[in-house]
């Protein structure tokens, strides 16, 4: 039985329900006396905002345009506003793919969070001070590296801002592992980014890749 096609204006009057929907949520939210009430509103408008945009860049996004990736590589993904705990918003993750295609529309990675290891739920792994110290290290040979271009006052003061979250250290929350396009990637995406060439250890890679197994891979037994 062939499919009946939707008809525009049955497109139009969803369209009209999901705005008044979302219309709804946003004066509740902004409304409330509940600070974080408030935040989610903005948070929600933000990642709207965001979305409309990777939806318009769909069709013509080149993927070959982001760098080729692997497993243990760090980037700083936009993960959008998820549900529940659901994790979201601008974050590190560590690239799980052996090998990505620079040419593959997605890529899979486990989402980073800052900690120490006093705050690792019994699931994640505590990654210590890794990343804190290559990111530091870099950041530090930039600014001192004469014959290299600075990046103007604001971006390394970004910079600067980013790398002292870390410095508690990093957990790798393994519940959280995901799929995500590529056009989330929010850096790096040239040679002259921060992140790029930064990735964990094998030490580090070994840790992830036995709790992988403890978590997907193997059965308990009894």
């Amino acid at each position: 039985m062939e499919k009946q096609q939707i008809t525009d204006n049955e497109i139009v009057r969803h369209k009209k329900n999901a705005i008044k929907c979302l219309n709804n949520l946003f004066e509740t939210f902004i409304n409330s006396s509940n600070p974080k009430h408030k935040k989610k509103a903005n948070l929600i408008a933000y990642w709207i905002e965001a979305y409309s945009t990777y939806l318009i860049k769909e069709e013509r996004f080149d993927y070959s345009s982001i760098p080729k990736f692997k497993r243990g590589d760090v980037i700083l993904i936009n993960f959008g506003f998820n549900i529940g705990s659901e994790h979201g918003g601008l974050h590190y993750a560590i690239v799980l793919d052996n090998d990505n295609k620079q040419s593959s529309p997605v890529i899979t990675v486990i989402p980073l969070s800052s900690g120490d290891q006093e705050s690792v739920h019994d699931r994640d792994v505590f990654l210590g001070n890794e990343l804190y110290d290559k990111l530091k290290n870099k950041y530090n040979k930039l600014i001192t590296d004469t014959e290299v271009e600075l990046p103007n006052a604001a971006a390394l003061e970004v910079y600067a801002k980013e790398i002292s979250k870390l410095k508690t250290g990093s957990i790798a929350l393994m519940e959280q592992i995901t799929t995500v396009s590529k056009m989330r990637i929010y850096k790096p995406k040239t040679s002259s980014d921060l992140l790029h060439g930064i990735k964990f250890s094998n030490d580090v890679m070994d840790k992830i890749n036995e709790r992988l197994k403890e978590l997907y891979v193997y059965s308990k037994k009894g």
